[in-house]
């Protein structure tokens, strides 16, 4: 289960309302056989304007190519001067992402579709991360959804 990069750009790190360099977060956004909700990437989108400054895209066993969803998600995180990487991985979402975190130590924050959130198998395997200093969250439509 080797992550293999496709696709990357490179900005500056975001800056606050008053112009200050963000402290540097990373977020993964771990998505499952391209299975994208509509307008769940929407709400990511904000998460990440708001807490970060780049994010990790990890697509877990894709199904085919990326869709058009994804595609205007990747152009508008460009827009927004979001630094991104876009990863593919086969097998289980939650061993990818521990994999994923284990070799890339920055993450600070990894989301996961909110329709995986009883997955007990995938919560689990989020249990580790956590102790790490992981936040480890949930979005949806309308943004981050509380356990």
């Amino acid at each position: 289960m080797n992550p293999v990069s496709v696709g990357q750009t490179a900005s500056s790190p975001a800056r606050d309302t008053a112009g200050h360099a963000r402290q540097p977060r990373v977020a993964l956004l771990a998505l499952e056989g391209g299975q994208l909700v509509r307008g769940a990437l929407a709400s990511a989108l904000r998460l990440c304007r708001d807490t970060v400054w780049r994010v990790d895209i990890l697509m877990v066993s894709p199904t085919g190519a990326p869709t058009q969803q994804l595609g205007k998600f990747l152009r508008e995180l460009e827009e927004e001067g979001i630094d991104f990487r876009l990863v593919t991985a086969e097998g289980d979402l939650g061993e990818a992402v521990s994999h994923y975190v284990q070799r890339h130590r920055q993450i600070s924050m990894i989301l996961l579709d909110a329709a995986k959130r009883f997955d007990g198998r995938l919560r689990r395997a989020m249990e580790p991360l956590r102790r790490l200093g992981c936040e480890v969250d949930f979005f949806g439509r309308e943004g981050l959804v509380l356990m």
